[in-house]
């Protein structure tokens, strides 16, 4: 994975954030903790039932029932963790770019044949390891983005000149939710001018799509897997503000960027339509916003503490 930069070590220690970790002759004097180990209530209800039950899997075979309802799919394979269903989702994405599926990786392997061998991946460098191990596992390489300078998510900058310096790579694994958490805490965002076009894609979308184009006899070529949603940045930021804080002011223009190096999205999605049906219904941003929003105020004395 490789050793940090000189260069970079300088940088972490000029970030406000960071102050206080790394001081002279000290590490970690203060550490800040990136996700806290807690069991929420609901979680703990659901553990007790699962005891009481004398574990007979009935918690596990509805929750697989409720989603091949969902999905309309006839079959679905319950998993034992989020880095699982990870590990299978890395495995079908390889599959579908690279047609490399075949040949299972562990460890004593040491990575060959696995579906990623000789592939790299774009992950965030602020993140579990579990998010880099089905990279590893599958025989890949890991490259890591740093996060930007105002919280943990991936840079979009730094993520656009990864794809310069390695144009062949076609997975990134991240999460990035700043505007709504900043507007959800009462703080200002601070934005770009975000006049750039964007494209809206629930991630439930995203993996029904993926499951049409993989089972269609008719599949064949480069898809864009988009929405029909496409608009200029400012109006999705503006309607996200609008649904979850409407009195939160946003500031545009606050993080200069250089056009060349910022992401334009106007994908064409008639060559989709063809294969998941022109009539399809998407996820609207609207819904995929408040239900984001609803989950992040379930907890968000366990995230914003």
């Amino acid at each position: 994975m490789g050793r940090m930069t000189v260069y970079r070590k300088k940088w972490i220690r000029q970030q406000p954030r960071f102050r206080g970790m790394l001081e002279d002759g000290q590490k970690f004097d203060r550490q800040i903790r990136l996700s806290r180990r807690i069991v929420y209530e609901e979680e703990k209800a659901f553990i007790c039932e699962a005891i009481e039950s004398g574990y007979d899997e009935s918690q596990i075979n509805s929750l697989k029932n409720e989603i091949e309802h969902i999905t309309k799919r006839k079959f679905s394979v319950p998993v034992h963790a989020g880095m699982d269903a990870l590990h299978l989702a890395v495995k079908l994405a390889a599959e579908k770019l690279y047609g490399s599926a075949s040949g299972i990786s562990t460890p004593e392997k040491l990575g060959k044949e696995g579906s990623l061998y000789g592939k790299r991946v774009f992950i965030s460098d602020f993140a579990p390891a579990y998010i880099a191990f089905p990279v590893l596992y599958e025989g890949g390489e890991p490259i890591f983005i740093d996060c930007g300078d105002t919280d943990w998510s991936m840079d979009p900058e730094v993520l656009y000149m990864a794809f310069q310096k390695y144009p062949d790579v076609q997975i990134v694994i991240f999460n990035h939710a700043y505007v709504l958490e900043q507007v959800l805490k009462g703080n200002r965002p601070e934005l770009s001018s975000c006049d750039n076009m964007w494209n809206f894609l629930e991630i439930s979308d995203c993996v029904k799509m993926l499951i049409l184009l993989a089972e269609s006899d008719d599949a064949e070529g480069i898809y864009h897997i988009a929405s029909k949603d496409t608009r200029v940045l400012r109006e999705y930021v503006e309607e996200l503000r609008d649904l979850a804080a409407p009195k939160i002011e946003l500031g545009f223009g606050y993080r200069k960027t250089d056009r060349k190096r910022t992401f334009w999205m106007e994908p064409d999605i008639t060559k989709l339509l063809q294969i998941i049906g022109k009539d399809y219904e998407f996820v609207s941003f609207r819904d995929g916003v408040m239900k984001l929003k609803e989950e992040m105020e379930k907890k968000k004395d366990f995230m914003f503490g």
